[in-house]
């Protein structure tokens, strides 16, 4: 089992820099780092202290500037991009950043992409950005291939209805052959049930339901991913592992690595024995989550963690 680190950036939070220097040291093989851009202003958060009372999706630094300046201060450790939301970027400068990173750190990337939530204030950000919720899978799918093909190829084109571009130089291109890995950063469970309306998972069709959700999910990791990375809570998780594996193998595609991520995350209990059932289900790696505190708190989480690293190493 490996074990990555990710946490959020807060006026509270410990030295970025420093956290991806002691995750290193106790053990953790993946730093990662999500984005939004912004958080746009609500009614019901326009009471709070700027910026200090914001949710941190208001305060994240950026993602590719962060992964870079780990770069620069680790050695072995994988940067991960946990998420970008890919249908809020363009691709050309997307595949410049990831190229870059790459090459400075000595081939170390790994990019996580997902379609963002869908819910408010999330489908404003959307907006913000130009970008249609309605059409935010589209835009992932289009987007990643368009990615993918300038990262692999000399004289890369895309024809599409969203992204459309004749052969093109663009370098560099990354140290990763072909190119680094792409993870699914999304779950295979129509999450927005359990997030907006508690009692619907006892709705008649919420079977039907998460399957189609499902095999969408699958669709989607078989045609232009490498590797999932599903919440800690993915409900039948262990199955649809196997499932994922098993369509790989059919497709002669290799293994697909799986990373939980959010483990931790909101004080839950990271030990032995959630280890150990996650290993079963068939995870390479948990990204533990520690929350936004200053390094006295978070350090200790990150050695504690490291240990279990060790340990399942």
């Amino acid at each position: 089992m490996k074990f990555g680190a990710w946490t959020y950036q807060s006026s509270a939070s410990m030295d970025m820099l420093e956290f991806a220097r002691v995750a290193e040291q106790c053990g953790f093989d993946y730093v990662g780092q999500g984005e939004h851009s912004h958080r746009p202003i609500t009614a019901a958060e326009r009471h709070l202290r700027v910026p200090d009372e914001l949710h941190p999706h208001a305060t994240m630094f950026d993602q590719w500037v962060l992964l870079g300046a780990w770069a620069a201060v680790t050695t072995t450790v994988k940067l991960g991009a946990a998420i970008t939301l890919i249908m809020e970027r363009d691709p050309l400068w997307l595949a410049k950043a990831i190229a870059t990173l790459d090459v400075l750190s000595g081939g170390r990337v790994s990019v996580g992409i997902g379609a963002g939530h869908i819910y408010e204030p999330y489908l404003k950000e959307m907006r913000n950005h130009g970008t249609a919720p309605s059409q935010r899978w589209a835009l992932v799918r289009e987007r990643t291939l368009a990615v993918r093909e300038i990262l692999a190829n000399d004289e890369p084109a895309y024809h599409g209805t969203h992204v459309d571009f004749d052969p093109i130089w663009a370098f560099p291109k990354p140290i990763q052959k072909p190119r680094p890995p792409f993870w699914l950063g999304s779950s295979g469970y129509p999450r927005e049930h359990t997030m907006l309306r508690p009692t619907a998972a006892s709705e008649p069709d919420i079977e039907a339901r998460s399957q189609r959700v499902w095999e969408a999910t699958l669709g989607r990791l078989l045609e232009y991913c490498d590797g999932w990375m599903p919440p800690g809570g993915e409900p039948n998780l262990g199955a649809k592992i196997g499932e994922l594996q098993q369509r790989a193998r059919e497709a002669g595609k290799p293994r697909y690595e799986v990373s939980v991520f959010g483990a931790g995350a909101g004080g839950q209990a990271l030990d032995a024995a959630t280890v150990e059932s996650f290993q079963a289900a068939g995870v390479d790696r948990i990204i533990f989550t520690p929350p936004a505190a200053p390094a006295d708190v978070t350090i200790p989480r990150l050695q504690q963690v490291g240990e279990l690293a060790r340990r399942y190493a």
